[in-house]
């Protein structure tokens, strides 16, 4: 890439603040010097509980302190920003490779006075930079620069520990910590090393749930959220409207129902002098209204599904059936068995999972590279799990693993049919 085809751009590179790099070198550093201290003073001593009560104690102090003055989050940056369709240089250096970008959101910052513009990483809940520009109009104008298309993938957002998969996740990873407590206390008076042992593992299993993260996938079928192993997806043909909440998105569904996506605590929003949280449920809003929109222009919504379907069978008499549904019938072929119709269902977000899979499985006994790579990205386009590893396993020519997606689809039908 050229010199020439970089052009600077009026904009700042958004970074941690001091206040917030000294806050998480503290919480790392901090409890490894108590534990220290405890192995020092051995197990008869109280200096170690002690030690990390009053850590927690300064710990929530200074997260309140600073907070409410404001010393966390992001700052702008000094240095000169270039952008290109090769990607974004600071100071001549790359720090942004557009190859590994492939959303990008602009939202205001009323709090640093602009338009932030959030660069996503591919599959991946993490940002790949974050710039600050002057207006709307500067932060789109870097958007069209770098190529990226909102709809042409899909965007992840993420939150620390699992309130954003469910109301119940927060008291899930507070927990140990409410357990762990009472053992120091028991360790302080019984001046014994044995309660230690097991407020240890509290606090490592506070920390490990606290880092789980919740991650939100928008893409143009629905939206799929992930914390631990678990998993719930939603997609657009069952939403009726999306509200903006304090600490996120509601999806109000047809039935009535809610599907809350929440990326923090309403507290936590109320009281954001961070000016990280707020941005980035600007974001998932105008995403998730952005995918709905999409969906709702498409002219080949609900087109010709019904020969991919599987109607009762198992997946392996719908495999071989889909791979026999292009053949000519008595030197003729039917207009809806054809592979424009089977490319049209699989890139349809509006069509049943069902549909999509069953088209993404026909397709595949006839894919040529070109063919292949078209497959790839309709993939990534998805945001449903078990939709997406199937048109990749189209995509690859994997039959095992295109078999299982079938049968799991399979399987759930038949336990829906057990219920009613």
């Amino acid at each position: 890439m050229s010199e020439a085809e970089f052009e600077r751009v009026e904009a700042r590179r958004l970074g941690l603040s001091k206040g917030s790099k000294w806050l998480l070198g503290s919480a790392i550093a901090f409890p490894l010097l108590t534990g220290l201290l405890g192995a020092i003073a051995g197990a008869g001593s109280v200096a170690a509980p002690l030690a990390t009560i009053a850590y927690l104690l300064a710990l929530l102090v200074s997260v309140g302190v600073g907070t409410k003055k404001g010393w966390f989050g992001l700052a702008a940056q000094d240095g000169v920003v270039e952008v290109s369709s090769a990607g974004v240089r600071v100071d001549g250096k790359l720090v942004a490779d557009r190859r590994k970008v492939d959303n990008a959101a602009v939202v205001r910052d009323e709090r640093l006075g602009g338009a932030r513009v959030l660069l996503g990483k591919k599959g991946s809940p993490r940002r790949s930079l974050a710039l600050l520009a002057a207006s709307d109009s500067e932060a789109h104008a870097i958007v069209k620069k770098l190529g990226l298309d909102p709809n042409a993938s899909t965007s992840t957002w993420a939150t620390m520990g699992g309130y954003g998969y469910a109301p119940w996740g927060l008291w899930a990873q507070l927990s140990p910590l409410l357990l762990a407590f009472p053992l120091i206390f028991m360790a302080a008076v019984m001046q014994s090393v044995i309660p230690v042992v097991p407020a240890a593992l509290c606090f490592v299993a506070f920390y490990a749930l606290l880092f789980s993260k919740t991650h939100v996938v928008v893409g143009a079928d629905g939206v799929l959220v992930k914390w631990l192993t678990m998993q719930r997806f939603c997609s657009w043909s069952d939403v009726a409207s999306v509200e903006r909440l304090t600490n996120g998105v509601r999806l109000v569904q047809r039935d009535g129902a809610h599907f809350d996506i929440k990326l923090a605590t309403e507290q936590q929003v109320r009281n954001d002098r961070l000016a990280v949280v707020t941005p980035e449920i600007e974001a998932l809003y105008t995403r998730v209204r952005e995918a709905m929109n999409a969906r709702g222009a498409a002219s080949d919504a609900m087109v010709a599904s019904d020969p991919f379907l599987r109607n009762d069978r198992s997946a392996r008499a719908w495999l071989d059936g889909l791979r026999t549904l292009f053949e000519p019938v008595g030197g003729l072929r039917s207009s809806a068995h054809t592979e424009e119709s089977a490319w049209r269902v699989v890139s349809d977000s509006a069509a049943e999972e069902e549909a999509r899979i069953g088209a993404a499985a026909a397709l595949a006994n006839n894919s040529d590279a070109r063919s292949k790579e078209r497959l790839r990205a309709v993939a990534a386009n998805v945001a449903s799990t078990r939709v997406r590893v199937a048109i990749e396993a189209a995509a690859k020519g994997d039959e095992e693993a295109l078999v299982e997606s079938m049968e799991a689809l399979a399987k759930e039908g038949a336990e829906r049919a057990t219920k009613k």
